[in-house]
Parts: C-alpha cells; structure tokens; sequence
C-alpha cells in the first residue's frame, strides 16, 4: 500500500483530530484556561463568592415547562431537579394564589406529609 495514512483518514479517523484544531474549540480552551488562570490568582475569599453565584446561576433550571405527562409527574420530575430557591418560590407563589379553602386544605395535607 502506497499511502497507509489514507485508509485512516478515509474511515474517520482524522475526524476527531480535526475538531479539536477547529476554531470554536480553541476559543472555548483558550477561554476556559482564561476562567482557571483568573481563579488562580484570586485571594480565596474573593474568589469563593463569585464561583459560588456561577453555579447558582449555572444551575437554575427555570421554570416548569408545559407537562407532556401527568401534571402530578411533571411536578415531580420538575421539582426533583429545581433549585430549593425555585422550590420555595414556586411553592409560596402557588400557594397565595390558591383560594383560601384550598390553601388551608393544602397546609394541613402538607402537615401530614413531613
């Protein structure tokens, strides 16, 4: 065989090598290298408030979508993966918009629940 480096780069192998020379994921390794060198160089206790309103932030899931299940399922799957910021604001937003028979319903069906 003439070329054996044209068998490789004809079953995909050099696929792979080409992406990480691409330009988008340059940018996005210069940029992270950028985010650690930056940490790095932060007094902790500067540093430690910033990262931890990140992650927040990063980890905000919003709010509930339209159910493509059950509401109650939803509500679960939702709620297993919400902040328990989200939690309690949805939680206490939905319960003073109930009327006020169903919200003391609601507060006793919760006392038995903990």
């Amino acid at each position: 065989m003439e070329n054996p480096g044209a068998l490789a780069g004809a079953t995909g192998a050099g696929q792979s090598e080409q992406a990480f020379k691409s330009k988008e994921y340059r940018l996005r390794a210069e940029r992270a290298t950028t985010l650690c060198l930056a940490i790095a160089e932060c007094e902790p206790e500067d540093a430690a408030p910033i990262l931890w309103e990140a992650l927040d932030d990063f980890h905000r899931r919003g709010f509930p979508s339209a159910p493509l299940t059950n509401l109650m399922t939803h509500a679960t799957e939702w709620a297993g993966w919400a902040t328990e910021r989200e939690l309690k604001a949805y939680a206490v937003a939905a319960a003073r918009r109930m009327p006020p028979a169903t919200r003391a319903a609601f507060l006793v069906y919760l006392g038995g629940v903990a």
